[in-house]
């Protein structure tokens, strides 16, 4: 993996200015999430939580947190699953406050997501992040030096195609991976 020098120094200066707990208080993550999303929070927070736990019984899961100084002070948080092949960074969400005058503030994320690869390599899984939408955000993620591959969804169809899959997929057991968002 060859790293991006401004992604580097950013995670160097947010290991000196914050630490990164792992938990499993997803009511902590919770909190951090509605109060970045506020009036657009779309999350169905419940189904969040019934996923989340049935993975924690399997010791299948846990949430990374980078925390400030200042109690109470969650600067990021992130979901992670795992199952025999691959650590999925599944949902994340991070602090909205700007007034926090650190220049290592622009390293949270990046800090986060670096721990998260960190234990997919100490568990030898996978690293998958899944996509990205905006193009910035896949240059974000190609600063860590990840190779990202296509993978294509199905967003819409039209009333035909949706009629001919979904007779496909009733008599078929063999219809491939596919996803609906």
């Amino acid at each position: 993996q060859q790293i991006d020098k401004k992604a580097r120094y950013y995670i160097k200066l947010a290991i000196t200015t914050y630490e990164v707990k792992q938990h499993s208080d997803h009511d902590r993550y919770e909190r951090l999430s509605r109060k970045m999303r506020m009036e657009r929070d779309t999350m169905r927070y419940g189904r969040l939580q019934r996923i989340f736990d049935a993975c924690l019984k399997r010791g299948q899961a846990t949430i990374l947190t980078v925390c400030d100084d200042a109690p109470d002070q969650d600067m990021a948080s992130a979901i992670l699953i795992w199952d025999a092949n691959c650590l999925y960074y599944w949902v994340c969400s991070r602090s909205i406050e700007t007034a926090n005058p650190k220049p290592a503030i622009h390293g949270v994320n990046a800090l986060l997501i670096w721990k998260a690869y960190e234990m997919a390599m100490e568990k030898g899984l996978i690293f998958d992040m899944d996509g990205f939408i905006a193009r910035t955000d896949g240059y974000f993620k190609g600063e860590f030096g990840f190779h990202p591959f296509q993978r294509n969804y199905v967003t819409w169809g039209s009333p035909l195609w949706s009629a001919i899959f979904g007779v496909k997929s009733a008599f078929s057991r063999d219809i491939g991976f596919v996803d609906y968002r």
